[in-house]
């Protein structure tokens, strides 16, 4: 029997379109407590005893949908089987999915899997469906549902197929669900970690597990694509198969495996699809179409690849068994029309489902002889084109198996000579088949074997010769040149030039001007299919008269490089006479009005014409205005155009009247106006104008003073008058207010500080903040000394006042001086005992001192050893130093051990073996006897084997092999130890880096578990042990070794074992990095009463904030923070004695390092501020500032001056304004 590629197209090509059949909906179908919905598609043969298939959708998909677009009733009506498609919503999932993440939707007899069960007993109770053969099938949440059903449901389907998916029973709620589809989370088990996670949907169950096919894209930007491997592990420990592959193969750009169980059954089959994202592969096709094309890639999640998911899944599935196919052979390489030169390599693919194949032919022309035989798949067979003639060559591939027969032919231009100049138009890829073009295909991403993991596989294609880059799409149409052989290039190669370049006019063809308007040509471009751009080359003829009425035409022309002429191109300008009058418009009112005796300023007027345009300029005006007179005037606009047409007079009425308008008065500044007693007062001034005299500043009156040196309300009062003697009066209050705040004093550093003998001291100072005055820092007085060469103990007296003579309370410092009687430490680098052997080199590793005031003093250490490494015996190595003062460290010893090298022997061998070599012996006693006495029998003899010398006991199996080493007296079981190692630095990483410190951790390892320690290395300068061994952290304090911010700084890792080996060791360069000033954010502010607190966040790189403040910019000095939590800060300001006006404040950050940061000044209006009341004894008011006694008996109050009464009299007193305090009747 032979069947041909034409009898195959043919056959299906009816059934290769998609949309062709319709869903029928079923509404009953029993309980649904999924809320789902049934679609099913009945075979026209309407077979008796199929299979049936459950198809579930994707998210956002629809059953007809996606019916449609991957081809599934296509299959079933081929090939004889029923489908049944459920269908959920956006009711139930707000992206229409199955909830493949809900326990109580896919697990046995629950939610959507009881609806799916139920629809299923629905399809077997009406058609005649096998119910060995129930397959279930479905695409993302669709594929992992089905996943979930076939783990739920062993006993119930035979088979599936999930495309782009992840494991069963992986997602039990929706923030797993998220992780994986969103995130593209990664989750790694082994195969029976997997295959258990799936028993737990159906922990009873213990039969056949069903087959799968598994399909995924490599670039699957949803779930990670390496999840591919993890569900092919899930189901092959399922279905008791291993993970090796018993096929392993590239088909279609695909990578495509099938894995077999013990009994040699293909139970899992996984196709990775090359450069595919999420959703299911089609192969679409243009009838006629082969058996495996179908499918649709119109929408969303359905690409061609190649592939037709739903053919080679229901392929495996056994779906297809009733419709065998025989030998199909296709020619792969080279395709239909190629271009070929040199030896090309020919393939081809043969497969049948009846009969294995046995070889393939490869013939050329109408030879009868093949070129090449293969027998074994990829069909491969070099032709050397260079033996034939340049053009047409056919080449045949002939499959042959026991019965059957086929072949496939392509046709292709041989071109080994290569014209002057020849070009190709067609696809890139089509360039590459011809070898025009060469492709290179990377991951953007990170490449975990074929999976390109946060990125996609991108193909760039390159001409032959030139390397031109031709992009990333294969199927672009790119025209390819090859002027010299082998060189491809982009382009068309040249031809001969025949066409006329084209002019095209800027602006209109015709164009009407007035007669005198002038005329300007926008003149016209020219193109050329060569030369491109040739405007420059365009000549005009005719011209212009702008003075003469007429019609006038211009005349346009070009030739190109080619002497090909454009057609001529013609402009008429029509030159017609002006007959439009101009047009007058009034600026200003109409009519007008003016104050008697005042200035009367003509607004004037504009005109526009249409051929002159503004010719306000030659406006004739007529009449006057005489403002000395009551009564009304006429000026008279007139204008003429330069055609002679005259506008239409215009006439404005201007009325001239008595003024009876007041002058306008205006206040500079605050009113009322506050300040300090003694403080200079300068008057803000007024401002007045009139309506008809203008600017009357000058003509202000001012009466009124102001004392400054006496706290009270003063009235000033402004007067002005205009010439028509209109008067306008204001008065501005100015209150002077006495300051009772005294200012703070703060010290800079400890209060109290200790030195050594002959130490400097330097005296850290203080802060002094006045509210008027501000910073006043440098007034501070300092009285006291300190003595640093005599021991005892000095204090020092800080004061300072305010400008108003108020004194800050006085702070004072204690300074001690001692003397240093501390002896320095010595730190031995190292283990205190190290043990060698004979030959062993001992290396010193030394000490570290630290002196209290002498500081690091490691380079005066007196080392002295007695260490001789070639004889075995203990030596002590001693470390002394005394620092500046003498005082002596305590002696510091390290023992070395040089021990003889061991010798060690051992044997592996039977215990009777070694019994026989004397290096163990063997007792036989008798087990189980019975006794009466001395009387015993029955029982078994057991001979057990014990080591010589150290007696251990070998057990009872004498062939068992044993390992015995050789002591001093004898044996005991084990074997000699192994050649001691050097430690390994594995790992290490610099965690922290910053202003004051980096901070470097790391893993170390060591065979021999011997670890001493790890030292970090600090260039030329020296070494600092780190914390732990095998994880260890080094802490590099800047300043204690002296770098430099900015500098480039070598630091190296190193680990040590008790023999003093040394590791490998990591050299690394850091940069000691500048300090970052803080960052103020998150300002905000609350008043109650009159206290105003503001909070705010200060953050700081290296956690070493020294000073918040809040400053008020406008009135007083800084204000100090405290930190309550964290990064927030909690700044309070009472307002009482502050001025009433908004207040304007900055936040300032400094840091341990003097890096400041001062916030955006900020505005807090005043009216949020509640004024100050107090009842008490008006002796307590005076006190507090409030009162003041007058004639040694009698308190008035302060600023208003009320009389108050004598001293033991209770008074309230409010605080009507700063400074200002008034008798009320009680505080509210």
């Amino acid at each position: 029997m032979r069947f041909t590629q034409p009898l195959l197209s043919i056959a299906f090509a009816a059934m290769a379109s998609t949309s062709a059949y319709a869903l029928e909906q079923v509404t009953s179908f029993g309980s649904n407590p999924g809320n789902i919905e049934m679609f099913k598609y009945v075979p026209t043969s309407e077979p008796e005893n199929a299979p049936l298939m459950v198809v579930l959708h994707g998210c956002t998909q629809t059953p007809e949908t996606y019916n449609n677009l991957t081809g599934w009733e296509t299959l079933a009506e081929r090939y004889g089987f029923y489908m049944m498609l459920p269908k959920t919503t956006t009711a139930n999932q707000a992206k229409g999915c199955f909830n493949w993440y809900e326990p109580g939707d896919f697990e046995r007899g629950k939610g959507e899997a009881l609806s799916i069960e139920n629809m299923i007993n629905t399809m077997t109770s009406t058609h005649s469906i096998d119910t060995t053969k129930i397959y279930i099938t479905g695409l993302s949440a669709g594929g992992i549902m089905a996943l979930d059903l076939m783990a739920s449901y062993p006993d119930v389907f035979a088979g599936g197929a999930a495309w782009s998916l992840a494991p069963a029973n992986l997602a039990r709620d929706l923030n797993k669900a998220m992780s994986l589809f969103y995130q593209s989370e990664y989750v790694n088990k082994t195969p029976q970690q997997w295959g258990d996670l799936a028993r737990q949907l159906n922990p009873g169950y213990e039969g056949q597990y069903p087959k799968v096919s598994l399909i995924m894209g490599s670039n699957d930007e949803r779930f990670d694509p390496r999840m591919l491997n993890e569900v092919m592990e899930q189901w092959t420990n399922l279905n008791g198969a291993d993970q090796e592959p018993e096929v392993d193969e590239i088909f279609r750009n695909t990578t495509h495996q099938i894995y077999e169980n013990a009994a040699g059954e293909p139970v899992v089959e996984v196709y990775q699809v090359q450069g595919m994202i999420h959703g299911s592969s089609v192969d679409v096709c243009v009838e006629p179409c082969d058996e495996d094309q179908g499918g649709d890639d119109s929408y969303d999640y359905t690409w061609d690849h190649d592939l037709w998911s739903a053919y080679y899944s229901a392929k495996f599935l056994g779906l297809l068994g009733n419709n065998p196919q025989p030998l199909k052979v296709s020619i792969t390489s080279p395709q239909e029309a190629a271009i070929v030169k040199d030896t090309i390599t020919v393939t081809a693919t043969a497969m049948s489902d009846n009969e294995e194949v046995s070889s393939v032919e490869f013939y050329t022309n109408d030879n009868t002889t093949p070129e090449c035989t293969d027998i074994e798949a990829p069909y491969e067979c070099a032709i050397d084109t260079t033996i034939f003639a340049e053009g047409a060559l056919s080449i045949t591939a002939k499959a042959f198996a026991v019965t059957e027969e086929d072949e496939d032919t392509v046709n292709v231009t041989i071109q080994n000579i290569v014209p002057a100049c020849q070009d190709w138009e067609t696809t890139v890829s089509a360039h590459e088949t011809a070898d025009r073009a060469y492709s290179e295909t990377v991951c953007t991403g990170t490449l975990y074997g074929t999976y390109c993991f946060g990125g996609e596989m991108v193909t760039t294609w390159y001409a032959e010769g030139s390397d031109d880059n031709l992009g990333t799409n294969g199927n672009a149409t790119i025209t390819l040149k090859e002027e010299i052989q082998g060189v491809f290039e982009q382009g068309a190669c040249p031809t001969e030039d025949t066409v006329a370049p084209i002019i095209t006019l800027t602006g209109d063809a015709e164009i009407t001007i007035y007669k005198g308007q002038s005329f300007q040509d926008a003149g016209a471009t020219a193109t050329d299919n060569v030369d491109g751009d040739i405007t420059a080359n365009i000549t005009v003829t005719g011209s212009v008269d702008t003075n003469t009425v007429g019609a006038y035409e211009l005349k346009y022309n070009v030739s190109d490089a080619a002497g090909n002429t454009a057609t001529e191109v013609t402009r008429t300008v029509n030159v017609i006479a002006d007959t439009t009058a101009p047009e007058i418009t009034l600026n200003g009112s109409n009519p007008m009005s003016v104050d008697l005796g005042s200035t009367f300023s003509d607004p004037g007027a504009t005109a526009m014409d249409n051929v002159d345009g503004n010719i306000s300029a030659n406006i004739v005006v007529t009449g006057s205005v005489d403002t000395s007179k009551s009564g009304t005037y006429e000026v008279k606009y007139n204008v003429t155009d330069a055609a002679g047409n005259p506008a239409a007079e215009v006439i404005r009425t201007v009325t001239v009247a008595a003024d009876t308008v007041a002058p306008t008065l205006t206040l500079l500044g605050h009113n009322p106006l506050s300040i300090w007693q003694n403080d200079p007062f300068e008057d803000p001034g007024a401002t007045a104008t009139d309506n008809v005299d203008g600017d009357i500043t000058a003509n202000i009156v001012v009466t009124g003073s102001v004392n400054n040196t006496v706290a009270d309300t003063y009235t000033l009062t402004y007067t002005v008058s205009d010439a028509a003697g209109n008067e306008t009066v204001k008065t501005r209050d100015v209150i002077v207010s006495r300051d009772f705040s005294k200012p703070s004093l703060v010290l800079e550093g400890e209060a109290e500080i200790t030195i050594y003998v002959g130490d400097a001291f330097v005296d850290p100072g203080a802060t002094s903040i006045d509210n008027r005055d501000g910073n006043i820092s440098d007034k501070i007085v300092v009285t006291g000394a300190v003595d640093n060469q005599t021991v005892g103990t000095y204090e020092l007296a800080y004061n300072v006042s305010d400008a108003a003579g108020n004194p800050a309370d006085e702070v004072f410092r204690t300074v001690n001086v001692i003397a240093d009687t501390e002896a320095p430490v010595i730190t031995m680098k190292g283990s205190n005992t190290i043990t060698l052997t004979v030959g062993q080199a001992y290396n010193e590793q030394g000490a570290n001192a630290i002196d209290n005031r002498d500081g690091d003093i490691s380079a005066s250490i007196e080392i002295v050893s007695n260490v001789d490494a070639g004889v075995a015996g203990t030596y002590e190595v001693t470390y002394n130093v005394s620092d500046a003062a003498g005082n002596p460290a305590d002696e510091v010893i390290r023992t070395v051990i040089v021990l003889d090298a061991p010798q060690c022997t051992d044997f592996t061998d039977t215990a009777a073996n070694h019994a026989a070599a004397g290096r163990a012996y063997s007792e036989t006693t008798t087990e189980g006897q019975t006794c009466y006495g001395t009387i015993c029998w029955g029982g078994t003899e057991v001979t057990r084997w014990y080591a010589n010398g150290s007696n251990d006991d070998m057990g009872t199996n004498g062939n068992a092999t044993v390992t015995l080493k050789e002591i001093e007296n004898g044996f005991e079981i084990g074997a000699c130890p192994a050649e001691p190692t050097a430690p390994v630095i594995v790992s290490y990483d610099v965690v922290t880096l910053d202003y004051y410190k980096a901070v470097i951790t790391g893993v170390a390892s060591d065979a021999d578990g011997d670890i001493d320690r790890v030292v970090l290395g600090l260039g030329a300068v020296t070494g600092l042990i780190c914390e732990g061994t095998t994880n260890f952290t080094c802490n590099l304090n800047w300043d204690d070794y002296g770098f430099q911010v900015g500098g480039e700084i070598s630091l190296s890792v190193a680990a040590y074992d008790t023999r003093e080996e040394v590791s490998n060791i990591e050299t690394f360069l850091v940069t000691r990095p500048e300090a970052q000033a803080p960052a103020i954010s998150n300002i905000q502010h609350s008043i109650s009463g009159s206290m105003l607190t503001i909070t705010l966040d200060v953050a700081d790189v290296e956690d070493d904030i020294d000073v918040v403040q809040i400053v008020r910019v406008d009135d007083i000095g800084g204000i100090s923070c405290e930190n309550t939590s964290g990064t927030q800060y909690n700044c309070s300001v009472d307002l009482i004695g502050t001025t009433h006006a908004d207040m304007v404040f900055k936040a300032v950050a400094v840091d341990l390092t003097e890096n400041r940061t001062d916030s955006a000044e900020f505005t807090i209006p005043w009216w949020g501020v509640s004024e100050a009341c107090f009842t008490a004894k008006n002796s307590e008011h005076a006190s507090a500032g409030r009162a003041e006694q007058r004639y040694g008996v009698l308190y008035y109050s302060i600023g208003a001056g009320t009389y108050l009464g004598q001293a033991g009299d209770i008074t309230s007193l409010e605080e009507t304004s700063p400074g200002v305090w008034s008798k009320v009747n009680s505080c509210n």
